[in-house]
């Protein structure tokens, strides 16, 4: 059996900048930037930093799809619903309960949430109810989409697998086609308005299908890494990456728009493509790879996954510290005192509770693969 691809350090440091991209988000939303310098507005490109999820989603389904490619053709659709739940379950479910039923315990204390609430996200269905989809913790709908699309993601693999589609045009092309049919569905339902009319405007907004086509970019992505056709060409990818870097900086600095709500969600396709690129660029050798697997952000990146869970939480009770103390809650002192606090948590959640959950329930996996 083929040996499942390991995770590059380049990509874990794109985990880390898509994670305090988000966390600039949320502390954004307690405390005013207020800072600019000419027409560029940090305020403005904090809120913007909700395209970190978008950069998630893109790696979620490079991740997802990766391993396929480096198995033989004949096998490499041969896998049970048990093994691949066991995967997925060990790298996100254990530390996801716990966090939220943390989370959960604590905030029925002091507000109205009910037991339903924590049932809804126990299952990954909040995000189908705008009465659940922030009543916990606000980041925790992406969590809800990313095991949606693990689901959508074994499924359709099936439905390859039982109509013998397995040459890589064929898996590629069905890919494709679940791009481009899903971004046709979100764009005729956006413009009639029957998607806000249906399934009202925030669940939309959080939904599966609009996300579809950006996740599904990342599993095309992984296609290309994997045969190398960017290799050749890895200087000019790094140079056009980091040209469409620096314009999408200046974008979000400057322009008085959230650009996650700009035509599709994630100002797709710009945006989410634009962010393939970068995961290209960073599994070619070159200098953006080697910024993006330097020590600190490969570890933040290791911890990332705790890191997007707790951040809310850690701004929230940091602004409640600052209060008690009667320190302004300027946005450095938030910033630092929150990211301080959400580090330790995470790293400690991190190697408590993933690391084990993960090498226990990927060991029996093993195990049953080479019996």
């Amino acid at each position: 059996m083929a040996k499942r691809p390991e995770l590059l350090p380049s990509l874990e440091g794109l985990r880390a900048l898509a994670a305090l991209a988000v966390f600039g988000v949320h502390v954004e939303q307690l405390a005013d930037a207020g800072l600019t310098l000419g027409p560029l507005r940090l305020d403005q490109a904090m809120k913007n930093g909700r395209l970190g999820v978008a950069m998630f989603l893109v790696l979620s389904g490079y991740c997802l799809a990766r391993p396929l490619w480096s198995r033989p053709c004949e096998t490499r659709l041969e896998t049970t619903l048990c093994g691949f739940a066991k995967r997925r379950f060990s790298r996100i479910v254990p530390l996801y309960w716990i966090v939220l039923t943390a989370i959960w315990l604590i905030q029925s204390k002091v507000s109205s949430l009910e037991f339903s609430d924590w049932l809804a996200h126990c299952v990954f269905v909040h995000n189908f109810w705008t009465a659940t989809l922030y009543s916990i913790s606000e980041p925790l709908w992406a969590i809800a989409l990313i095991v949606q699309y693990y689901v959508f993601w074994w499924l359709l693999m099936q439905m390859i697998r039982w109509l013998r589609l397995r040459s890589d045009a064929a898996i590629v092309g069905t890919l494709a086609g679940v791009l481009l049919i899903s971004w046709g569905i979100n764009a005729s339902l956006e413009v009639s308005g029957v998607a806000a009319s249906l399934f009202g405007e925030q669940v939309w907004r959080h939904g599966l299908l609009i996300h579809l086509p950006i996740f599904t970019l990342g599993s095309l992505a992984s296609w290309f890494e994997s045969r190398r056709v960017m290799q050749d060409s890895a200087q000019w990818l790094n140079a056009l990456v980091i040209t469409g870097l620096l314009l999408l900086i200046i974008a979000l600095a400057c322009f008085p728009i959230e650009l996650s709500l700009v035509a599709s969600r994630y100002a797709f396709p710009i945006v989410p493509v634009l962010f393939a690129a970068v995961v290209l660029s960073a599994t070619n050798e070159g200098w953006l790879q080697r910024v993006l697997s330097s020590r600190w952000l490969t570890f933040g990146g290791s911890i990332s996954y705790a890191f997007y869970l707790v951040h809310q939480p850690a701004i929230q009770l940091t602004e409640r510290l600052l209060r008690a103390l009667a320190f302004p809650s300027s946005l450095w002192q938030l910033a630092v005192g929150s990211l301080l606090i959400a580090g330790v948590v995470a790293w400690t959640l991190t190697f408590a509770v993933e690391v084990p959950m993960r090498r226990l329930l990927s060991c029996g996996v093993s195990h049953r693969n080479e019996s």
